[in-house]
């Protein structure tokens, strides 16, 4: 009769912890990471970044022995945002330190920061990411129409003019992305 308790039991027990493990889909999202497309400039734009990461990361590390936080995409993003409105000697010198080949032309930069970006911000589910591209420049300053396009369209960046007269008012202007996406996604 124990023999018989104890198998009926352990049959329970197991039978249990089978249900309880069961692998049901409970509303969850699928948390598959997804592919990413490249576009036909995309490895070399991503080649170049790579090279420019380690060489800046490099660099900072030399003169820096503390800790140390650098986001390679933040700083790659920034300065290629201002290729866009450099020419002549400017932007061939900034295009040289991005490590962006000579022949690479800045839309198929663009294109595959933008593509590159868009996907990186969606493919895995588990990952939030975030970017907050801002440009500020002065009240009155006259900003080219196709510049502004581009930072809008392949950057998704905020462009406003500022009274820099009024340091408080551009402080909390400039400010302002980075402490929206630090109240979305920085829960202490």
């Amino acid at each position: 009769m124990k023999k018989n308790i104890t198998i009926i039991l352990s049959a329970l027990a197991i039978l249990l912890l089978a249900v309880s493990c069961s692998k049901e889909n409970n509303g969850e999202t699928d948390l598959t990471p997804k592919s990413i497309t490249l576009t036909a400039a995309a490895p070399i734009a991503i080649q170049s970044s790579n090279e420019f990461g380690i060489e800046l990361f490099t660099k900072v590390t030399e003169s820096e022995n503390k800790n140390l936080m650098l986001s390679p995409l933040s700083a790659s993003t920034a300065l290629t945002m201002l290729l866009n409105g450099c020419g002549g000697d400017t932007y061939s010198q900034l295009q040289g330190t991005l490590k962006y080949p000579a022949e690479m032309s800045i839309s198929e930069i663009n294109e595959a920061y933008k593509s590159l970006v868009g996907q990186l911000l969606k493919v895995d589910p588990k990952v939030q990411l975030a970017l907050a591209n801002a440009i500020f420049y002065r009240n009155g300053f006259d900003v080219k129409q196709p510049f502004l396009a581009t930072m809008s369209d392949d950057y998704k960046a905020n462009v406003k003019a500022l009274d820099f007269a009024a340091p408080s008012a551009s402080a909390r202007s400039i400010s302002g992305p980075a402490t929206i996406l630090k109240e979305k996604y920085l829960k202490y």
